[in-house]
């Protein structure tokens, strides 16, 4: 009971509604984006949190390495309480994974839509 009172408590002292987190986009990704990064970011993330984090134990450092060679840029994503629970207690491995997972999913579907609508 107390502690729930303490909760309360926080959450008025906190002057804030949104939820943010940092996330990695690789620089073919985060051009082509804009603002639909937190929409697609977070639809993506809500799929792959539901999986067993295991699996991504299979992606190798020397792969996100390969992949974030050309560099990233760092932005701040907009995500509902439960998201970012389950964002904030993950290890740093982890999510660098995600950022890996997210973003080729991210280039799947840009290059989905260079196929069906190609530049004029």
């Amino acid at each position: 009971m107390e502690k729930r009172m303490e909760e309360k408590e926080i959450e008025k002292k906190r002057k804030y509604k949104y939820y943010i987190i940092t996330f990695w986009f690789i620089p073919e990704v985060d051009g082509k984006l804009e603002d639909l990064s937190h929409y697609y970011v977070r639809e993506y993330l809500k799929e792959f949190l539901n999986k067993d984090i295991k699996q991504f134990l299979s992606i190798t450092r020397v792969e996100l390495r390969k992949f974030f060679s050309k560099g990233y840029t760092i932005k701040r994503i907009y995500v509902n309480k439960e998201l970012h629970e389950k964002w904030k207690v993950l290890p740093p491995g982890i999510k660098a994974r995600l950022y890996y997972l997210v973003n080729k999913k991210l280039l799947e579907v840009l290059k989905d839509v260079q196929q069906t609508h190609p530049p004029s």
